[in-house]
């Protein structure tokens, strides 16, 4: 990588970072009470420290369970700032009961905790800050112009739902950043392949991404379609000779040494087994649908154009929608003018439409961060007229 793009990429991270300290270190965000339980699960960490495999805290209740990939994010990361024990928040389900008369306000700032929630939010805030840098390197990657790719990891950075996350301390940022870590694999910058790296360290970023949430899974038929020998050399990487599934065998087998690795507590805890963990997500689900079913209908959408409402509805500010009207334009006059066709960009658009659907699919609930993992995609359609403008002049790759 040129250094030109590593002090872009440095310059962008920082930006975008100091913009969503700005509101936590001011306390102008809203509190909320999934935000203690993520800070809760930072004992994870503490617990693998001490070898602590008798716990029954790794038998979490069912309806906050989640795997490993994000509370090793915050048991390391508050460590670092000084918070070695998170034992005040309580632990799940109490950090709802305990914390709901909170909500929706901002956090006392005389609280006790509220140096614990403040940097367990800047941990969330770095994460997608620097998942907003991998957006540029990724631009670098599908032929975007330089102006081009640092537009499409501000619109991202400065979309309402990026900002929402960055502010508060889930696990969506985390999940976001191995994103782009797995996307910036995917499209890498053209090159002759040597044995098998590539397929291990996309494993190794897919394995990252669904320890984090298990909605990572939707991006193997993107992999798998992408790795196709007629397909690989469009996203800008020479088609390999080892075979096609072999090569796939070796990138799954990455993946799931790298989820069983993230968990040993699959091992010395067999009480609370993987499917069971599944199981009771489902069955959370399930009851919450009943519980908002009757107590607040509107949170429920079920129905296809419910969601597809709710994504336009959070995914599509006014600005946002005039930028993706004119990206949809300039993406279609190579086409309409027979000219070069940019394949990676198209290929990393289709990638972005299987991810909509896929989020569609599942989305039961009307929430703005369900669709966070779409934002990255519309970022840079939003940002590919400058490519158009800028296309072999002034900026090139």
């Amino acid at each position: 990588m040129r250094h030109s793009h590593i002090v872009i990429s440095i310059v962008v991270f920082v930006v975008l970072l100091l913009s969503y300290l700005r509101p936590v270190y001011k306390n102008r965000v809203s509190f909320l009470t999934d935000e203690m339980y993520w800070i809760s699960t930072a004992n994870v960490v503490h617990m693998l420290a001490s070898w602590d495999t008798k716990n029954p805290l790794w038998h979490e209740y069912y309806g906050f369970t989640n795997f490993n990939g994000a509370k090793y994010a915050y048991g390391i990361g508050l460590s670092l700032l000084g918070h070695m024990d998170v034992s005040a928040v309580g632990v799940a389900p109490a950090t709802y009961y305990r914390w709901i008369s909170f909500e929706p306000e901002a956090f006392p700032e005389r609280h006790p905790n509220f140096a614990l929630l403040r940097d367990a939010r800047v941990i969330s805030a770095v994460f997608t800050a620097a998942a907003a840098t991998l957006i540029y390197i990724l631009g670098i990657n599908i032929r975007l112009s330089v102006v081009s790719a640092i537009a499409a990891a501000v619109i991202f950075g400065i979309h309402p739902i990026t900002r929402f996350v960055a502010t508060h301390a889930f696990s969506d940022g985390i999940l976001l950043f191995f994103q782009m870590m797995l996307l910036t694999a995917l499209f890498g910058k053209q090159t002759k392949q040597k044995g098998l790296t590539r397929e291990i360290l996309i494993g190794i970023a897919l394995g990252a991404l669904v320890s984090v949430k298990l909605n990572g899974l939707m991006f193997i038929p993107i992999i798998l379609f992408l790795a196709l020998p007629g397909v690989q050399h469009l996203t800008g990487v020479t088609t390999p000779q080892t075979n096609y599934f072999f090569r796939m065998g070796v990138l799954i087998a990455a993946a799931s040494l790298t989820v069983l690795f993230l968990h040993p507590n699959f091992f010395f805890y067999p009480g609370y087994p993987p499917a069971q963990m599944l199981r009771d997500r489902v069955q959370i689900t399930t009851e919450h649908i009943a519980y908002f079913s009757q107590n607040n209908s509107s949170h429920v959408i079920l129905e296809p154009m419910e969601r597809v409402a709710s994504f336009l509805r959070h995914g599509f500010p006014f600005w946002m929608s005039i930028l993706i009207l004119l990206g949809v334009a300039a993406s279609a006059i190579p086409i309409l003018y027979k000219k070069t066709v940019n394949y990676p960009y198209f290929l990393y658009v289709a990638g972005g439409i299987t991810v909509l659907l896929s989020v569609l699919s599942y989305c039961v609930f009307d929430e703005q961060r369900y669709y966070l993992p779409v934002i990255p995609f519309m970022a840079v359609i939003a940002s590919y007229p400058l490519t158009v403008i800028f296309s072999g002049r002034l900026f090139k790759k």
